[in-house]
């Protein structure tokens, strides 16, 4: 699948924003290596549910929805707009390589 520039650019925001802190004091530099590297194969993890979700055009909410992931486990928060794009986002995180269950707190508008 191809993904569009803008798709990309916001998947590497999300997986940048998910790692925490950043700076010297940051959250990030306190972790043990392995502890680094979950939470950026959780942060990619997300980045790559939010990035599906936004490119499927038949989810019409997909922008309100947001994605976390914390050792593979996806959690959905937001709106879909009717039971059908629900199922849709959800199933979309359940398919996607490294999420192994999906929490859904995804409300229908």
């Amino acid at each position: 699948m191809h993904l569009p520039p803008l798709i990309l650019a916001l998947a590497a925001a999300a997986a940048l924003t998910a790692c925490g802190g950043g700076g010297p004091d940051g959250y990030y530099n306190q972790m043990t290596r392995d502890q680094q590297r979950a939470a950026a194969r959780d942060a990619d993890t997300a980045a790559r549910v939010k990035a599906a979700i936004m490119a499927d055009v038949r989810i019409t909410g997909r922008a309100s929805i947001t994605v976390s992931v914390v050792d593979g486990v996806a959690e959905l928060r937001g709106e879909a707009r009717g039971p059908h794009e629900q199922t849709l986002a959800n199933e979309i995180a359940r398919h996607t390589p490294g999420v192994r269950r999906v929490i859904s707190h995804l409300m229908v508008n």
